[in-house]
């Protein structure tokens, strides 16, 4: 039995939280797709798996606070798309501030 979708968006953002991008990997489909604020489109869950790492390595940070939604598409209890929908320049003056 497949888990409910809101219970597997839940389960990866709590693995974002974490910044675990295995445990991430481990809840996409294999052809997931992200999307970025620009509507940029990232597909697989292999090169996914590494994006979130890089996105780990460059905000280490535990918390942070951005105005932002998501949207998932779950499929088969994975997520199948994960869409985000943020203004990025707080996050930009927050990066630049820590360099």
């Amino acid at each position: 039995m497949n888990p409910e979708p809101a219970a597997t968006a839940e389960a990866f953002v709590r693995a974002i939280n974490r910044q675990n991008a295995g445990e991430v990997a481990t809840l996409m489909t294999d052809d997931h797709v992200f999307i970025d604020s620009d509507g940029a489109q990232y597909r697989g869950k292999e090169q996914m798996r590494m994006g979130w790492e890089q996105y780990f390595q460059m905000f280490p940070e535990n918390r942070w606070s951005v105005p932002a939604a998501w949207r998932a598409v779950v499929r088969g209890g994975r997520l199948a798309e994960w869409r985000v929908y943020v203004n990025v320049e707080p996050i930009l003056r927050i990066v630049t501030k820590h360099k």
